[in-house]
């Protein structure tokens, strides 16, 4: 089995603007717009320096701007590299991976994270600082105060511990 670690776009790598209505986030240049998450893309940078595949899942309107537009910010933020698959919005995250893998998803959606564990992969809740309001997941967790070098070692680590026991059994 390999070991794929999806990453999640808003609320993760690109901060989300939780003052913008929804009306807002439908228009030309929200998501290009958006600030990055400096210690996620460093753990991801070193992620994939410590040989893992690292990809993007992420979801995206089907509005004919956002897909363009988050593929411009992974490019500006240095991540134009990595695999990316765009999820239509409202679609579950878990219907556009191979299930043969042992897969990790870094979300800040709670509910992307028990449809994820749901099928057997395993999550990463990314407290952002204005999500986790309701206590819902109590899975593995990462936030935004940590290290990038924090967060790199335990998503590794914790991946390759579910990797071993999968090939234990």
């Amino acid at each position: 089995m390999s070991i794929v670690i999806y990453v999640d776009m808003d609320g993760v790598l690109a901060r989300w603007n939780s003052d913008a209505s929804l009306e807002e986030t439908y228009l030309p240049g929200y998501f290009l717009a958006r600030d990055p998450e400096p210690v996620v893309i460093g753990a991801i940078k070193l992620l994939k320096g410590m040989g893992m595949d690292v990809r993007i899942l992420s979801s995206a309107y089907n509005n004919g701007y956002a897909t363009v537009e988050k593929a411009s910010w992974l490019e500006k933020n240095e991540l134009g590299d990595l695999p990316r698959c765009f999820v239509p919005y409202g679609e579950r995250k878990a219907d556009y991976i191979d299930q043969d893998n042992i897969n990790v998803l870094i979300d800040d959606y709670s509910k992307n994270l028990h449809e994820w564990k749901a099928e057997g992969n395993v999550g990463f809740k990314f407290y952002n600082g204005i999500n986790g309001n309701h206590g819902t997941w109590h899975g593995y967790s990462v936030n935004y105060k940590m290290k990038a070098e924090e967060i790199a070692i335990m998503v590794s680590s914790i991946a390759k511990t579910h990797d071993q026991l999968a090939n234990a059994g």
